[in-house]
């Protein structure tokens, strides 16, 4: 390694009397701040995640991969820190739910199976009937 730019000083370290650790898992709050727990008891702040805000949401247009930009209409993005100036918190913990009922649905798919399987055997039938009405005819 060289350095053309001037005397090297390697930054001064500290001990504060902890050994080194792993990252065992991530925590998150719901002021957004993202914590390292470590396997030597640590737990430290790594990132705090920033939320968006917009004056008309609903004005925002749709793009690729499930996400939105602002447009004119929608207004100027502002972004800061949750449950702060008015912003809402993180759920940390929580899955997206559906909004659809699994049950339901099948239920749905199995009637319309049900019934397209009864208009296949009117069909079948009725041709039978209108057959064997035009074979008595002759």
């Amino acid at each position: 390694m060289t350095q053309f730019s001037g005397d090297y000083t390697p930054p001064a370290f500290s001990d504060d009397g902890t050994e080194t650790g792993s990252l065992e898992r991530a925590e998150m709050s719901d002021s957004g701040i993202l914590y390292g727990v470590f396997d030597n008891g640590q737990r430290r702040a790594l990132f705090q995640v920033p939320l968006a805000n917009v004056a008309n949401p609903d004005q925002m247009r749709s793009v690729d991969g499930n996400a939105y930009v602002a447009t004119r209409d929608s207004g100027a993005v502002s972004i800061g820190n949750p449950m702060l100036n008015g912003l809402g918190s993180i759920n940390s913990g929580a899955l997206e739910g559906s909004n659809v009922d699994i049950a339901e649905e099948l239920t749905d798919l199995i009637q319309t199976q049900r019934a397209y399987s009864s208009s296949a055997k009117i069909i079948t039938t009725s041709d039978e009937m209108l057959s064997e009405t035009l074979s008595i005819k002759r």
